[in-house]
C-alpha cells in the first residue's frame, strides 16, 4: 500500500516548489493575456489567493484551489505543480 501522508504534514508543503508553481501560473497567465483578477475570477477564488500563490506563498492554497487554476490556464496539474511539460490539447 502506498504511503499517503496527511494534510497536516509540513514536509508535503515545504517539498512542493511552490515559486515554481507560482512561476508557471504567472508565464501562463500571460500567455493567456488574462489578469490576476480575471484567472481569480474564472477559478473561482479571491484575487489575492492568485497574487499569493504568484509570489510562491502558500496562503489559500488547497487542491481545489490548484485543479481550479490548471482548468482555467489549461494545463495539467503536473505541469502546474511539477513543471512537467505537457498540457491539455484544446
Amino acid at each position: 500500500m502506498a504511503y499517503l501522508p496527511s494534510l497536516h504534514e509540513t514536509s508535503v508543503v515545504e517539498k512542493l516548489d511552490l515559486h515554481g508553481m507560482g512561476d508557471r501560473m504567472r508565464i501562463e497567465r500571460a500567455r493567456l493575456k488574462i489578469s490576476q483578477h480575471k484567472l481569480a475570477e474564472l477559478a473561482r477564488v479571491a484575487p489575492p489567493t492568485i497574487a499569493n500563490l504568484e509570489l510562491g506563498k502558500p496562503r489559500g492554497l488547497s487542491l481545489g484551489t490548484v485543479v481550479a487554476i490548471a482548468r482555467v490556464l489549461n494545463v495539467s496539474l503536473d505541469f502546474l505543480v511539477h513543471g512537467k511539460e505537457w498540457r491539455e490539447q484544446p
